[in-house]
């Protein structure tokens, strides 16, 4: 961490989380993106670094990787009540959104305001999560192997491979390619 600054309790995580699960469109990534511009660009309480790092765990281990994400995010930032408190806060907006649509479901359905708004939204969420993966991406130190392993998941994604799968294979790559080469990774 750039500040070895605590927040002021985890119930700030579990609020910031409760509001970004209830206006943070887009899916995952739209809401990483939200991290690393509030708590690394803004509140500097996280490097780049450390956000990709709780990305690529968030995104290796069972579950939804948002989910992941929070806990592991509020757990690095005000510990074990700090990761419960963020996964609840992230959690609980979908809870009560899907509650609230599941019993206007046909009112939804049949409404052309609400199709007509989610092609926005949908149009919308593209940049969003180019937007995340440029931001989290200046955190690379990018070098020719790096380019290789970028190169190499791509292309496993291109061809459908599971997430977790593509990130352990890279991972184990660029273990050998360290270990081989003798050196450390930058």
């Amino acid at each position: 961490m750039k500040e070895n600054k605590k927040p002021r309790t985890a119930i700030e995580l579990f609020l910031y989380f409760f509001r970004i699960g209830f206006f943070t469109f887009g899916g995952g990534m739209s809401i990483v993106a939200q991290l690393q511009t509030d708590w690394v660009e803004k509140k500097k309480r996280m490097t780049s670094e450390e956000l990709l790092d709780i990305v690529g765990v968030g995104r290796s281990i069972p579950g939804t990787m948002i989910t992941n994400v929070a806990y592991l995010f509020g757990h690095q930032l005000a510990g074990p009540l700090g990761g419960f408190l963020s996964l609840l806060g992230m959690t609980l907006p979908s809870v009560i959104v899907l509650a609230l649509v599941t019993w206007l479901y046909e009112y939804f359905e049949q409404a052309v305001w609400f199709t007509r708004m989610m092609t926005g939204i949908r149009a919308a969420i593209v940049p969003i999560v180019l937007t995340a993966a440029f931001r989290i991406g200046r955190g690379i130190t990018w070098n020719i192997p790096v380019y290789f392993f970028f190169a190499l998941a791509f292309l496993l994604s291109a061809l459908d491979l599971s997430r977790p799968l593509i990130i352990l294979l890279c991972g184990a790559a660029s273990f050998l390619y360290y270990t081989r080469r003798g050196g450390d990774a930058i």
